[in-house]
């Protein structure tokens, strides 16, 4: 087999392979807010990867709900912290909104969760949803903690990382925009329910 053919044919498994991950993703619709894919997720990055990037997490594009719910403007909607919630924990985009809004007025900010929610919320709600947190950085440590999927542990997580908020789900970014910075984003740390 000529070198051409070799790749040709690789390239065609791994096309299959991301097929086979695509239609994994959100096989049966419409249940509930995590048997569902969202209304604006598909798969960006996946498996067609060079050796030398297998260490960085693939990535689904995904707005967590918004733009199948009520709310308008779904990019320009600095909402990273409801997102976030709101595919992490499997609920649905409008309540979570409406509960961190809720509670943002509560505790003393803006009834809004569109322009930025102030860490002392969204801990709040993360805490009565029994979500515990697991610091990754401390001062004068370093970054030791990366959005790679072989330096975080799998399962569903809330990641905190410098100004934003993401969920990542066993390995596997779920945001409306790549932050990894392939692979070199430093984590602060991770909010997962035990």
């Amino acid at each position: 087999m000529s070198e051409r053919a070799g790749e040709v044919k690789q390239k065609s498994e791994l096309r299959s392979d991301l097929h086979e991950r695509e239609t994994d993703i959100g096989k049966s619709p419409g249940q509930t807010a995590c048997s569902r894919k969202s209304s604006n997720s598909r798969l960006v990055k996946s498996a067609m990867r060079t050796h030398e990037q297998t260490s960085r997490c693939d990535f689904i594009e995904d707005d967590g709900g918004r733009f199948g719910s009520s709310f308008m403007g779904r990019t320009e909607a600095r909402d990273c912290v409801v997102r976030a919630l709101t595919i992490a924990a499997c609920e649905d985009y409008g309540v979570v909104y409406a509960e961190i809004a809720y509670l943002s007025e509560q505790m003393g900010g803006r009834r809004s969760a569109r322009d930025g929610v102030q860490p002392k919320v969204y801990k709040a709600w993360l805490a009565h949803r029994g979500f515990v947190w697991t610091p990754t950085m401390q001062i004068g440590s370093g970054c030791t903690v990366h959005m790679r999927p072989d330096e975080l542990p799998s399962g569903r997580l809330v990641v905190r990382l410098s100004g934003h908020l993401c969920a990542v789900i066993d390995g596997v970014i779920h945001d409306t925009a790549d932050p990894s910075r392939d692979g070199t984003r430093c984590v602060y740390g991770y909010w997962r329910r035990p």
